[in-house]
């Protein structure tokens, strides 16, 4: 029994609570951000004692032998019916209980909370005989009415309370599937669990602060700042209590209620200052950005008029440059952030867009075009019509990235449908898709390329590392349905291309060559482009696939961002250690050569990775390879492990942060007032230059926000890879002995 008393409860003025937006609105500002948590996707199955009717919820936790759901959440599922002959009806229902016992008389009452039934199939009303399979779908309710008032519905719950007499109360619900066939009824039920005791699943709530002016300062606009009393900054701690209360005799005695309660803590928190800045540019962006690329896709964007449904326009823009196109590898990244965002739970919404997409891909692929046939080479053809017709203007032609990235993403959607039981579409309708472009991929790795500028015909380090990735989902994915006869021939192309993958690496200027054709320095966002597109969480700091916290890929972000330091006018004045607006490649002519959106998140987006990652496993390595690029933050750091209690990794990690959102701040210190985000921005007066509202540098901006919030996709197969002995011979780096073709007579194009 607790010595003290909360404050009597009063039910919140819902009218004083603003509606919730995933984003701030424009009065609002973010105080913190925690990690996005993917929507679950394992599923629990509970049987009737005969086993002829089961009861599958969705959306559960892998490990969860019992379905949760949250306050006002909808609890999702099917009722199958193993012997469907005969069945009169089908009907789920949700119930909850309050059962408050007094232990020392022994007296118990049961109290009904709420009470929701759907009938899923009734004889009388539907045709036919009943589905084996049926599905539901129950909101909880969010009050329940004692007769005379509503109140708040309380969570699964279950308290003691000491005291003459002495008390114990529980809260518990129950989904019911009822299976009536006249005589003969059967009914399958799943109780949901106790979570009282639970802290490690995030809590939702409001947090109204009233006070002076003076005493909010402090939280405004990001947290708690340093003061004569406080040095250093501290974190804004929150908790969250739950009170019982058994009000035992309504009577008053000596000025006090006899009422026994009981106060638990079940849930804590905390806030720190942030970036002003970069949070606040975060905040109106995202939804900008978000809207900007739905509005370039399909017949029903606001920008897309005249494009297929699924097709995804470069740009709107139709001169100065002409965008008005689909490109392969474009539509495969945007699609790709566009499933993550699904997959994820964040808007599951984008569904119908995502098979729209599948299927406008499916329709392309078979489109014959300058490069060839399906079969003869068309699935390297870089860009088509937005009818889904073939462009037969003179272009880079072949470019070998776009098969990859595209079975990458919608590889990343198939693994999603087979964890929710719908493998046998993947296998009919999407493996068909993923199958012509992995065996095109292992067929072509090593053959020459336009890289993803279209202007180098060559090998290119983005492509070969896409291709790499898409070989090795490819694998994966085709065990995983018993696809097995495709198997060995990607394992053995997905080894041969990571060996030649080793051979971008340029020792002697300790970054990689984004190129191996071109005549130009190598120094290339595409190398950027490439670490976070093939981010993997679980693979560490692993420098064979060069993850973004590998010592290799740091090393060379720190050479990358230092070749635009002096070439652009914008980037004059500003600290050699501090972030700057970065583009394509320093040689770049084509607009003049100009700083890219996409480019300088990019940045920003490969050091929130690291970041990820070193938090994740608690420790840091500084070698002779990535010692410059930690040097930019600490002046005398060595070369050695540094554990997360370390001060030189709290040191690194914090400076490094600051770092990666300069370069958010770079962009959004030119990004016009509406938000638009064209291809690039002029290096001298910043004003936004060519195609407006391209595609991916919305979804650029999307997935650099989305890594500053700590998410990540799921593991593709990075960790623990291992290259063949058989290329540790081969000079230049460590290189590969795989034999490359490459065609030296090649027409340079320019452009997106």
């Amino acid at each position: 029994m607790s010595t003290a008393s909360l404050p009597s409860y009063v039910a919140p003025s819902f009218s004083r609570t603003p509606s919730y937006t995933a984003e701030p609105t424009a009065y609002e500002q973010r105080l913190a951000l925690n990690r996005l948590r993917p929507r679950p996707s394992g599923e629990i199955t509970k049987q009737s004692k005969g086993g002829g009717v089961s009861l599958r919820f969705v959306a559960q936790a892998n490990d969860a032998t019992l379905p949760v759901y949250g306050c006002g959440a909808t609890v999702e599922g099917a009722v199958e019916v193993a012997k469907p002959d005969g069945v009169l009806s089908v009907d789920v229902k949700i119930k909850g209980t309050l059962h408050l016992k007094e232990i020392a008389e022994g007296g118990t009452v049961t109290y009904e909370l709420c009470l929701s039934r759907m009938s899923l199939w009734n004889k009388d009303r539907d045709l036919g005989v009943c589905p084996p399979s049926l599905s539901f779908s129950l909101p909880l309710p969010s009050t329940f009415n004692d007769g005379k008032n509503d109140f708040p519905l309380p969570p699964t719950h279950e308290v003691h309370l000491n005291g003459m007499p002495g008390f114990r109360a529980t809260v518990e619900y129950s989904v019911t599937a009822y299976v009536d066939k006249g005589i003969l009824k059967k009914a399958a039920t799943s109780i949901l669990p106790k979570q009282q005791n639970s802290m490690t699943e995030p809590i939702p709530f409001h947090l109204t602060l009233t006070s002076s002016a003076y005493s909010l300062a402090a939280f405004m606009p990001y947290g708690p700042t340093p003061s004569l009393l406080s040095p250093n900054k501290q974190h804004t701690r929150i908790k969250l209590l739950r009170q019982s209360i058994v009000d035992v005799r309504n009577t008053v005695v000596f000025g006090t209620k006899t009422d026994i309660w009981r106060v638990k803590t079940i849930g804590q928190g905390s806030f720190q200052r942030g970036s002003g800045t970069v949070d606040s540019y975060i905040s109106t962006e995202s939804p900008i950005a978000k809207a900007g690329l739905l509005s370039n896709i399909g017949s029903s964007g606001a920008k897309s008029s005249g494009a297929k449904p699924g097709i995804v326009i470069a740009s709107p823009s139709t001169t100065n440059p002409d965008y008005l196109y689909t490109w392969t590898r474009d539509s495969s990244l945007v699609f790709k952030a566009i499933i993550d965002q699904f997959t994820s739970g964040q808007d599951p919404s984008l569904r119908t867009l995502i098979d729209e997409f599948v299927s406008a891909e499916g329709i392309l692929q078979q489109v014959s075009n300058p490069s060839g046939t399906v079969s003869s080479g068309g699935l390297g053809e870089p860009k088509f019509n937005i009818d889904e017709t073939a462009f037969t203007g003179s272009w880079g032609r072949p470019q070998r990235d776009g098969p990859a990235l595209r079975s990458i993403a919608i590889i990343s959607y198939a693994n999603w449908l087979i964890a929710n039981g719908n493998s046998s579409w993947v296998t009919s309708t999407l493996w068909p898709i993923i199958e012509l472009d992995l065996n095109y991929v292992a067929s072509n790795w090593n053959q020459t390329t336009f890289d993803l500028w279209e202007e180098v015909s060559s090998s290119s380090f983005f492509t070969t590392a896409v291709q790499h990735r898409a070989l090795r989902e490819g694998s994966a994915l085709a065990t995983k349905i018993g696809q097995t006869s495709v198997v060995s021939n990607y394992n053995t192309q997905a080894d041969n291309s990571l060996c030649f993958l080793q051979s971008y690496w340029n020792p002697t200027g300790a970054y990689i060559t984004a190129n191996t054709g071109g005549g130009r320095s190598g120094k290339d966002a595409n190398t950027v482009l490439t670490s976070i597109h093939t981010f993997d969480a679980a693979a560490g700091c692993d420098a064979t696939s060069f993850q973004p916290c590998s010592d290799k890929a740091l090393s060379n972000l720190k050479v990358y961002v230092d070749a635009f330091r002096s070439i652009y006018g914008i980037n004059s004045g500003i600290s050699s250690t501090a972030a700057v607006a970065t583009g394509r490649y320093p040689e770049d002519s084509y607009y003049n050569g100009n700083p890219w959106y996409l480019a300088t998140f990019a940045v920003a987006e490969q050091l929130y990775d690291a970041l990820i990652v070193w938090n994740a496993q608690g420790s840091l390595d500084v070698t002779s390879i990535s010692l410059d690029f930690f040097r930019q933050f600490s002046a005398s750091v060595a070369v050695g492990t540094y554990a997360s209690s370390t001060s030189t990794f709290q040191t690194l990690t914090a400076a490094i942060s600051n770092f990666a959102d300069g370069f958010i701040a770079e962009n959004a210190k030119y990004t016009p007032s509406d938000g638009g985000l064209s291809e690039q921005y002029d290096k001298n007066s910043g004003s936004p230059l060519s195609a407006v509202d391209l595609t991916w540098s919305y979804a650029s901006a999307l997935t650099v926000f989305e890594a500053r919030s700590g998410f990540t996709s799921p593991s593709w197969g990075a960790k623990g890879l291992v290259v063949s002995s058989s290329c540790s011979g081969n000079t230049g780096g460590g290189g590969s002995t795989v034999a490359v073709t490459f065609n030296v007579d090649a027409t340079t194009v320019f452009g997106g």
